[in-house]
């Protein structure tokens, strides 16, 4: 994110734009570009290694 003063460090957003796919994705030639529309500082997920539902305890 550019234009603004840097978050602090642990810092969760949710945020929303528009992604410039570039190079082939899954690979290290896959860039990261994405125009910024809105941001919203957010609670860290339970389980912050995972974009799936949190872990539960068996």
């Amino acid at each position: 994110m550019y234009g603004t003063e840097p978050l602090p460090a642990n810092t969760w957003l949710s945020v929303t734009g528009r992604w410039h796919p570039g190079g082939t994705l899954g690979t290290p030639t896959a860039e990261a570009a994405l125009d910024v529309g809105s941001t919203k500082r957010i609670s860290p997920p339970v389980n912050a290694y995972t974009d799936d539902l949190p872990l539960t305890p068996s």
